[in-house]
């Protein structure tokens, strides 16, 4: 995987209309206005959450906007990829395991995962070169 340019934004929750540029969460921007200069097609937008595995609770309204986020990116013609801090055995039972099904890919940030984060990345891109 090459990475020409790379910008992070950081969010509580889940991703809403504001994302932020700090760690800390005190500088926003629409999260439009920050894909807007990034080629649709050509790049990858990973959302790394627990997607509700830490608290092992089911939350609807987190359910709704991870699906609100992919349905939105998915429109715009962005990659996308997933990555939950937890295994999937802990994804059973709460949010995790819904927003599994809603996202095009989610995979475990653990070595394994990160393997296949690379493969997916690469076959994508590939496959959109030619």
């Amino acid at each position: 995987v090459r990475f020409r340019r790379l910008q992070l934004a950081f969010f509580h929750d889940v991703v809403r209309e504001e994302v932020y540029l700090d760690i800390h969460r005190n500088r926003s921007v629409l999260l439009h206005r920050l894909l807007r200069p990034f080629p649709t097609r050509e790049t990858a937008v990973l959302v790394i959450t627990d997607a509700g595995a830490a608290r092992q609770s089911w939350d609807p309204q987190r359910i709704i906007q991870c699906e609100r986020l992919t349905d939105r990116l998915r429109r715009a013609g962005f990659i996308q990829l997933w990555l939950n801090p937890f295994r999937p055995p802990y994804w059973h039972g709460n949010s995790a395991e819904e927003i599994a099904r809603i996202v095009p890919k989610m995979l475990a940030m653990d070595t394994e995962g990160t393997r296949d984060t690379v493969r997916y990345l690469n076959e994508t891109l590939k496959h959109l070169e030619g």
